[in-house]
């Protein structure tokens, strides 16, 4: 069965004021340090990556499973919606490199306005 794990690398600071509602400063923790972070197994197996179908659906589920690990980046707690928008960025972008499917990645580039280009078309 195919699965990939979604990590959440927040800073601790970070983390705990989403969770606990504390701020930065009552934490004490130092702004690079990271630790157990949860995670949130994402199945494919039933779906058909090689039709542009089957890659959105998956990319549906990454997209959820990020924003459950990381938070709610509608919170109206500006930093934690401001972390939590940059850890479902990191999750799902590294979930989709992990996957390594040229259609699952079209989606993403096209979920996230990045534009392309057809080496082969510039010949």
């Amino acid at each position: 069965m195919k699965t990939h794990t979604l990590h959440n690398t927040r800073q601790v600071a970070v983390a705990a004021i989403a969770v606990f509602g504390l701020s930065a400063l009552a934490i004490g923790a130092q702004a690079g340090e990271t630790h157990d972070v949860p995670t949130r197994a994402v199945r494919y197996s039933d779906l058909d990556l090689s039709t542009e179908k089957g890659a959105a659906v998956l990319y549906n589920r990454i997209r959820q499973a990020a924003e459950e690990v990381c938070g709610d980046p509608n919170s109206r707690q500006l930093a934690e919606a401001a972390a939590a928008k940059a850890c479902v960025g990191r999750a799902v972008s590294s979930s989709v490199q992990a996957v390594n499917n040229a259609k699952l990645t079209r989606v993403y580039d096209n979920r996230n306005g990045v534009k392309s280009i057809n080496v082969a078309a510039l010949r």
